[in-house]
């Protein structure tokens, strides 16, 4: 996966505390940007001004006035999933780019997505079954057995063209979330498999893993009563290379 100095703008446009709203706006139409990090005469980043932030302020208002003290910031050398759960956990809309206390770019949930399309499913926040495939091939080469476990939910095809798609949607977060909740993230990785399908990667011994699927099995189900979610699940495990 790409990092955020793939993805992030580096000639970064900035502009100072003691500007006014007027230069800003100037400067994001001409840029076609919709942030600006406020730097001061040290050349320090010390704040953040966005379009909704100026929206209806006065033209000569001081940007020091408005502007977002408490940014969220990112290193170049995070992934672009990392960037991703820092805006949500942030809920910003952009992350200022440092290193060794300097900034060095600006990233946009924007610059993200394309990324992030290709490496994750946007409705569950799963990484799709390419992560799976070469989580497990890292584990084998390095002398770890595996097990793989498989869950397909029961008639979602039908369930999905009689409640609509977003009830349907609805019910992969769900199960998603459920499957999230359950796993150790140090000892396995959870992925979509496809539509109705999702997996799971595990470090387990093959009894530990059967008892896994069992529990994971139990949450998905009980994680909406109403609708008497079922899924099959199957386990495979394999040996050291």
């Amino acid at each position: 996966m790409k990092t955020v100095r793939d993805v992030m703008t580096a000639d970064v446009v900035w502009v100072s505390p003691s500007a006014r709203v007027k230069t800003a706006v100037i400067l994001m139409k001409q840029n076609k940007i919709a942030a600006l990090p406020v730097v001061d005469n040290n050349g320090h980043a010390i704040g953040l001004v966005t379009q909704d932030r100026i929206l209806g302020e006065p033209e000569d208002t001081i940007i020091a006035n408005i502007m977002q003290r408490d940014f969220a910031i990112i290193s170049p050398t995070a992934s672009v999933r990392e960037a991703s759960e820092e805006m949500t956990r942030s809920a910003a809309s952009h992350l200022l780019v440092m290193e060794d206390d300097r900034l060095v770019g600006i990233v946009s949930r924007s610059d993200l997505l394309p990324e992030l399309g290709k490496n994750f499913d946007p409705l569950t926040g799963l990484p799709w079954s390419n992560a799976l495939r070469e989580w497990a091939m890292n584990a084998l080469k390095s002398g770890n057995e595996i097990a793989i476990i498989f869950f397909d939910l029961d008639n979602y095809g039908k369930f999905n063209k009689r409640y609509g798609h977003v009830v349907g949607d609805s019910v992969i977060k769900e199960v998603a979330g459920a499957i999230k909740k359950g796993i150790d993230p140090d000892r396995e990785l959870a992925c979509r498999y496809a539509g109705d399908e999702f997996a799971i990667v595990s470090l387990r011994q093959a009894d530990d893993a059967r008892a896994l699927a069992e529990e994971l099995k139990f949450a998905i189900a009980a994680s909406d009563r109403r609708r008497s979610r079922r899924c099959d699940c199957y386990l495979r495990h394999f040996g050291r290379t």
